[in-house]
């Protein structure tokens, strides 16, 4: 039997295009890598459970809805005071409630768990469904709740379950959404019935949130959006979605319409339309090197987030550095390279630390691709090792943010594109040096697939562990390394060249 569900009813909300191109164009959809994701909310969810003391689990696995009604149904006359999992059916609407505190048999508490920090109106829209839905069968909700993760927590040797979470009352808010609960059920329903009728939607920030919604190459190629040379590669641009509803596409439709752009786009453009090569700008390129100091160090942090922390005195999702990548140039050109990888068993950060501070020694730049990432995990690290707070924040006015001369225009091609990202500008530079592709690594490609390889070192068999921690050191070493060829390629610029002093 076919049961309408929380999740369409969201998914209806946010974008009923959506949830129409699930039901008839499925072949369209494609694949999204939100496991870590989905992951840490099931964490979050069953920590939750724990709330309120002993609890019953109406759920069934697989998922048998008439099931888990039944063992509701059966667990509230049975005077079970919390129920996890609690599902319910009105008229062919289906829910299941994350926990249910059972008053009495005609009187209940929602309490919705979200891995959040704070509220959105999503989420009031999320609980309205459920309330609709208990209150179509007849209960008495005394208050509508959304469970969400304080982020002020801070873990202890002993976890603190009341702490970590936050108890929102939304009950009002939810009372007066669910007046919407109805109409937008018969509108749902009348869209779900129509095969033939695309529904037309606005394209949004919603569409790239996250991973992206799974059909968005779909949506773009009705838009008539192209693979490149749109408003949507722009660099920075705040008003592209506006600007896609209004029909302003590409390029050229930017220029031809007058619209407002900044020096970086307004060359982006240029150099796309006009194919122009490279811009160098050898005076600021200059400016820029003069300021590095030898020994140059050239930096990288790899680091996971963990929802739930699982190391003291750390806030949910505060970034934890496990390792790093150095790669020394001494002034006679010489090449060192130093790097650190914890375990994935032991709290990396000490011992990470230590070693940091020997190989940064006490003199000369450290040089980072946009390096405020690095400063704050240092700062980080500083606040939770203050026995370290002093040789950490001497690190700081050391550094030297390798991203400045691309971002701010010194050097620029048409590759590079609307991102200055060191994966953009990289290949940018160096499009036939297989040594700098990040696609020729095995393994591991990306930031996040560094952190989930981490994290995962202590369910692996010897190894696959061996052969991971390889291949993550060798990923971290090629984003120092990309540094380095960087930096020289920016020497090449102005070597042997008369600029005036």
């Amino acid at each position: 039997m076919f049961y309408y569900s929380k999740s369409k009813y969201v998914l209806f909300n946010n974008c009923n295009r959506r949830l129409w191109l699930e039901k008839y164009k499925k072949e369209e959809m494609k694949e999204q890598g939100n496991q870590a994701r989905l992951v840490a909310g099931n964490q979050v969810g069953d920590l939750a459970m724990n709330l309120f003391g002993d609890y019953y689990l109406a759920e069934t696995n697989p998922i048998d809805i008439n099931k888990m009604c039944e063992n509701t149904i059966n667990a509230i006359n049975n005077n079970i005071k919390v129920i996890c999992e609690a599902a319910f059916v009105y008229e062919n609407n289906y829910c299941a409630v994350d926990i249910l505190k059972v008053i009495d048999k005609n009187t209940v508490e929602i309490y919705e768990v979200k891995s959040v920090t704070e509220v959105k109106k999503y989420h009031i829209i999320d609980t309205s469904y459920q309330y609709y839905v208990l209150k179509g069968l007849g209960y008495n909700i005394k208050s509508v709740n959304l469970v969400i993760i304080n982020k002020d927590y801070v873990s202890k040797e002993d976890f603190d379950l009341n702490e970590y979470f936050k108890i929102v009352d939304v009950t009002n808010e939810v009372k007066e959404e669910s007046k919407n609960v109805k109409s937008n059920l018969d509108l749902s329903d009348k869209l779900l019935n129509d095969s033939n009728n695309l529904p037309d939607v606005k394209l949004s920030k919603s569409c790239t949130e996250y991973d992206g919604c799974p059909f968005q190459n779909y949506c773009y190629k009705l838009k008539n959006i192209p693979d490149n040379g749109s408003v949507l590669d722009l660099y920075n641009n705040r008003s592209k979605w506006k600007q896609i509803d209004s029909g302003i596409i590409t390029f050229n439709d930017l220029l031809n319409n007058n619209c407002k752009l900044s020096d970086i786009q307004k060359r982006q453009i240029d150099f796309y339309l006009n194919d122009r090569k490279e811009f160098i700008d050898k005076i600021k390129i200059k400016e820029f090197l003069n300021e590095i100091k030898y020994p140059i160090y050239f930096f990288d942090f790899e680091t996971y987030q963990a929802i739930i922390p699982d190391l003291i005195g750390i806030h949910p999702n505060q970034q934890i550095p496990f390792q790093y990548s150095l790669h020394i140039m001494y002034a006679d050109g010489r090449i060192d390279h130093k790097e650190y990888l914890g375990d994935g068993i032991n709290d990396p950060r000490l011992k990470l630390i230590k070693q940091m501070l020997n190989d940064l020694g006490s003199e000369g730049s450290i040089i980072a691709y946009n390096m405020s990432f690095e400063i704050g995990r240092i700062k980080e690290l500083a606040y939770n090792f203050k026995k370290y707070y002093n040789d950490l924040y001497a690190l700081i006015p050391r550094f030297i943010d390798l991203l400045i001369p691309f971002q701010n225009g010194y050097y620029y091609n048409k590759d590079i594109g609307g991102s200055f990202s060191i994966k953009s500008v990289l290949p940018a530079l160096f499009p036939d040096e297989p040594s700098l592709n990040y696609h020729n690594l095995e393994d591991v490609h990306r930031g996040d697939e560094a952190a989930d390889t981490y994290i995962n070192f202590k369910y692996m068999e010897d190894s696959e562990r061996i052969r991971k921690r390889n291949n993550l050191l060798k990923y971290c070493c090629l984003d120092t390394y990309a540094m380095v060829k960087l930096y020289e390629k920016l020497n090449s610029f102005i070597k042997d060249d008369d600029i005036n002093e």
